[in-house]
Order: structure tokens, then C-alpha cells, then sequence
């Protein structure tokens, strides 16, 4: 299987599940058989270029999420996990997201880091 491939594979169960829907439903919305969406799942299909648009747009996903390329810089991926805490770190209100930079050490107001961080051992 390609690397994009196996990407909008992964994704699009990933944000199928992150939005709460089970295959049928998920093929209900697109008008199509829950095993096309298991198919595309599993990387036995490749999705066409319209259809992918049209998974974006019921999962409410840009199509450089499920890609994982952010247009700005095609060098720079970010995992389905890390755009989700990136928008919630953007959703939580002001006290929350200071919390989140004096655990990660990094300056609520500037974005610079304060000191490193340090691997605890377990």
C-alpha cells in the first residue's frame, strides 16, 4: 500500500471514530455500502478524489487533516493526535491553556520555552 494511501486509510477510520460514527452510519451519510467504508479502511480501496472531499466534509475535517499535510509547509506532518490537542488547547479558556504551558514550560504569552523539559523516568 502507498504512503498516502495507508495514510487516508488510518485517517479516516481514526476520524470517523473521533466524530463518533460507526462505519454503516459514517456510509449512510455519503449514500454508499458500510463495506466501501471498511474497504477504504482497511486499504483493500483507494477512495476517489470526490468522495474523500465529501468524507471531510461530513467528519467536519479540512482535507489536509486527512492527508496530514499542512499547505504552509509540505515538510511539516502533524498526527491526527496532535492536531486534536492542538484544538483543544485552542478550544480551553484562558486558565487552562496557562496551565498547559507551566506543565510544558513554555511562556503562555510568548511561546518561547522557559527551561527544557525533562523526561521523568518510570
Amino acid at each position: 500500500m502507498g504512503e498516502y494511501k495507508e495514510v487516508i486509510a488510518r485517517n479516516i477510520r481514526y476520524y470517523r471514530k473521533q466524530a463518533g460514527l460507526s462505519q454503516k452510519e459514517l456510509a449512510e451519510k455519503l449514500g454508499i455500502s458500510s463495506a466501501a467504508v471498511s474497504n477504504w479502511e482497511k486499504g483493500t480501496n483507494s477512495i476517489d478524489i470526490d468522495t474523500l472531499f465529501e468524507v471531510c466534509r461530513v467528519l467536519e475535517i479540512s482535507i489536509s487533516d486527512m492527508a496530514e499535510v499542512n499547505p504552509s509547509n509540505y515538510n511539516y506532518y502533524l498526527s491526527p493526535h496532535e492536531i486534536l490537542l492542538i484544538n483543544a488547547y485552542r478550544s480551553a479558556n484562558e486558565v487552562t491553556r496557562d496551565n498547559i504551558c507551566t506543565l510544558l514550560k513554555v511562556d503562555s504569552k510568548g511561546g518561547e520555552r522557559i527551561e527544557p523539559i525533562q523526561e521523568s523516568e518510570t
